[in-house]
Order: structure tokens, then C-alpha cells, then sequence
């Protein structure tokens, strides 16, 4: 999901930055041709993972798959050669986790998730941004991503207890909430990798 964001915007500044001025079919025939490429890995599943963090904290994971993160659309889009504004859309997205397991012995911890379904549906993200093309950088940017609903259902355990997760819209306004009280956060981080990334594919641009 942020990866199709993350491309969307990537693609709109290089085109920016070959001059073009009108961001409609050659814009949509670009986020097309990315939606292209995610649909080859979609649904994404990674198998019999395990690793260990800082040599403390051991994790396994049989199975975890995400799907229907490459139907996404960009509803609005407007630039003015220094400044734009652009509304992302995703229908559903569709998580499922099949036994992940944590543990630590010397934090005492033995946790895990054997099994948990989750789907986030009516996804929207607000994006304002300006950006320099000497080179080419981000200089400000605004991003606000509400949902429309979620559903999260599953078990959970921590050190023998067994929790039941069920979670449906009554998280959504939260979720929202919080997306606009870290609103300044989440945006400053974005662009920071943003243009970590630009500055790789736009060392020098002129």
C-alpha cells in the first residue's frame, strides 16, 4: 500500500522533471505500468521465516500473505510546476498471518499470533506537496491517509494465555483520529525517505 504511494509519487516528480506540464495520460499510463508490475506479486506471501534480533528475541513465522494492495488509483491530480496536489484511492487490502511465533529467554516473553486475518478497506491519502527541481528534491509535504473501515480477527497468546482479537469499525474512528494527530510526523518521515530516494535517482538534476 505505501509502496503504490510511494511509486505514484516517485513517477509524478520524474516526469516533472522531464519537463512535462500536463499530468493526466502520461501520469495514468505510468501508474498503470506500476500497477502492472505490483499485480505480477499480488497476492504477496512469504513462507518458514525465522531470524533472531540482537542476538535476544527469536521470531518465526510460517506464513504471511497480503493481497489486493496493487488495486489502487489516483483520483485527483493537479500540478502547477512547483506545487501538487494528489488524492490516492484503495478499495481493500487483505492481510493474513498464519502462526508467528516470539521468544526471549532472558526477557521471559513467549508470544505469538497463530493465526489472524486482517482487511482495511476505503483507504484514501491526501497528498500537498512542493517541490525544486534544481535539483530535485521535496521541499514540503502534507499526507493524510483516512480509512473507510477495518476488520482484524484472530488469537493471540502471550506466555500461555490465549487472547481472541475481534476488531471492526468501532477502530476506524480511532484510526482516523490518530492519523491526524500524527499527521506532521508520518509526513516529515515520507519525505525524508522520499528524497533519500530522489537523491539517488536525481543526484544532479538540472
Amino acid at each position: 500500500m505505501k509502496t503504490s504511494v510511494f511509486f505514484g509519487l516517485l513517477a509524478c516528480l520524474s516526469l516533472v522533471n522531464a519537463r512535462v506540464t500536463v499530468l493526466d495520460s502520461s501520469f495514468n499510463s505510468t501508474v498503470e505500468e506500476i500497477r502492472k508490475v505490483l499485480e505480477q506479486f499480488d497476492p504477496a506471501t512469504v513462507k518458514d521465516v525465522s531470524f533472531t534480533l540482537l542476538n535476544q528475541i527469536t521470531f518465526t513465522l510460517k506464513s504471511a500473505s497480503l493481497s489486493k494492495f496493487s488495486n489502487f488509483a489516483f483520483t485527483t491530480l493537479s500540478n502547477d510546476g512547483e506545487n501538487i496536489r494528489a488524492k490516492f484511492s484503495h478499495p481493500e487490502v487483505d492481510a493474513v498471518i498464519d502462526s508467528l511465533k516470539i521468544s526471549s529467554k532472558l526477557l521471559g516473553i513467549d508470544a505469538g499470533v497463530p493465526n489472524l486475518e486482517a482487511s482495511v478497506g476505503g483507504l484514501t491519502i491526501d497528498v500537498s506537496l512542493s517541490y525544486s527541481t534544481t535539483p530535485l528534491r521535496l521541499t514540503s509535504l502534507s499526507a493524510l491517509a483516512q480509512i473507510a473501515d477495518a476488520s482484524v480477527k484472530g488469537t493471540a497468546s502471550l506466555n500461555g494465555n490465549i487472547i481472541d482479537i475481534s476488531v471492526g469499525e468501532e477502530v476506524v474512528a480511532v484510526i482516523n483520529k490518530k492519523a491526524v494527530e500524527h499527521q506532521d510526523k508520518i509526513s516529515a518521515v515520507i519525505m525524508k525517505v522520499a528524497n533519500k530516494i530522489l537523491t539517488v535517482v536525481h543526484p544532479n538534476s538540472h
